[in-house]
């Protein structure tokens, strides 16, 4: 799996830029987990059949009560499952996630299922034959060390946040007021 790449690229589609969009393979065929499981090539597409992209939860450390954005391809390939999604750049979450993946601190994907067809490997674990995903997580620790985000779109660099370009508009009406109103000395600002 290639090193994680972020995509400065300033490309937009019709409803605005891809910023928060990233991708890499949530799992990988022929390899063995942690626990020693092994996912095998046409595991996951009865459940991509089944299932929307979208109705897949994308998760923050496989915690149901942090979603952080919108799965919005999945597809298997040669090599595994390759997953591309979009982070909820609106929330605190979507944007946490975005600024650690695009540091290069949070790579991990991490699967979330059932396994419906799976037979026991000699010596641990298992083979996976089919899987019903239930949701694909950013992780600290991926169970399988190559399951890695690969790609991070950026977020666009603007001057101000919208925060920002109030505060400045009210620190410029004070300024605006304070030199128009007469001093100590009693002249007005103007007078200089």
């Amino acid at each position: 799996v290639a090193p994680l790449r972020a995509d400065t690229s300033t490309s937009q589609s019709a409803s605005g830029t891809f910023a928060g969009r990233f991708a890499g393979y949530a799992s990988l065929f022929g390899k063995a987990d942690d626990q020693g499981d092994v996912v095998l090539p046409g595991a996951f597409a009865a459940a991509l059949a089944r299932r929307a992209p979208s109705r897949v939860a994308l998760l923050y450390q496989h915690d149901v009560a942090r979603p952080v954005g919108t799965w919005m391809s999945l597809r298997e390939d040669q090599h595994g499952l390759w997953a591309e999604g979009q982070l909820a750049m609106q929330s605190d979450a979507g944007r946490e996630a975005h600024a650690l993946l695009s540091a290069g601190a949070l790579t991990g994907l991490s699967i979330g299922f059932h396994a419906v067809r799976a037979t026991r490997r000699p010596g641990g674990g298992r083979m996976l034959h089919e899987i019903d995903l239930w949701e694909i997580s950013l992780v600290t620790f991926p169970m399988l060390e190559a399951a890695r985000v690969s790609h991070v779109k950026a977020a666009p660099v603007s001057a101000f946040s919208q925060m920002q370009s109030t505060a400045l508009a009210r620190a410029m009406r004070r300024a605006g007021a304070a030199l128009a109103s007469p001093d100590l000395t009693g002249k007005g600002a103007t007078d200089a």
